[in-house]
């Protein structure tokens, strides 16, 4: 058991972690694939289109 603040979690309790902002989430949050926009997005789509292994 760890005490923060007045929040109390128990061993099996969820915890989840906004890995953008660092904010520390009580609970168990629904997950979201990540997304490639802009030059990065286009990068990837040119490696793919040309790497040996999948």
């Amino acid at each position: 058991t760890v005490v923060i603040g007045e929040e109390v979690l128990s061993e099996g309790d969820w915890l989840s972690l906004n890995g953008t902002t660092g904010e520390v989430i009580m609970g168990k949050q629904q997950l979201c694939p990540p997304a490639l926009s802009g030059d990065l997005g286009t990068f990837m789509t040119w490696v793919d289109e040309r790497r040996k292994l999948k």
